[in-house]
């Protein structure tokens, strides 16, 4: 069950790296899916499970996995915000998906924009964890 996390914590210092040689996209997509892995780990350490249809890939995909992160949150009582937890995800889905795959680049704005964003996204998930 670890593993998940490994895999998070590794991609954080990969996104970190990233940012300090001005990978801004490169540097975001990490971000991204280290906070992406973490959600996927504390839902399997709480025996959650999140069901993908084929028609929810691309610009719906990862959603049902935001969504039941939000149940657990509200579940929990720990005064954590589940929408502002799925406010926060919004956003770095949408920075992600714009460093990979829109014509026009990311930029700093972009970056830090991310890095509040998912740096608050782990905030929550680490009191979840340890709830």
């Amino acid at each position: 069950p670890k593993v998940l996390k490994a895999k998070s914590e590794e991609s954080w210092r990969a996104a970190v790296l990233c940012s300090e040689k001005k990978m801004h996209g490169s540097s975001i997509n990490r971000y991204y899916y280290s906070i992406f892995q973490f959600i996927l780990h504390i839902l399997d350490i709480n025996d959650r499970t999140v069901k993908q249809d084929e028609k929810d890939k691309g610009l719906f995909s990862h959603d049902n996995t935001c969504i039941e992160m939000g149940k657990l949150i509200e579940s929990k009582k720990i005064g954590v915000n589940a929408f502002q937890f799925k406010s926060h995800f919004t956003m770095v889905k949408r920075l992600r998906t714009m460093a990979d795959y829109h014509k026009e680049s990311v930029g700093e704005a972009d970056l830090k924009i991310m890095e509040d964003s998912a740096t608050k996204m782990k905030e929550y998930l680490l009191k979840v964890e340890n709830s």
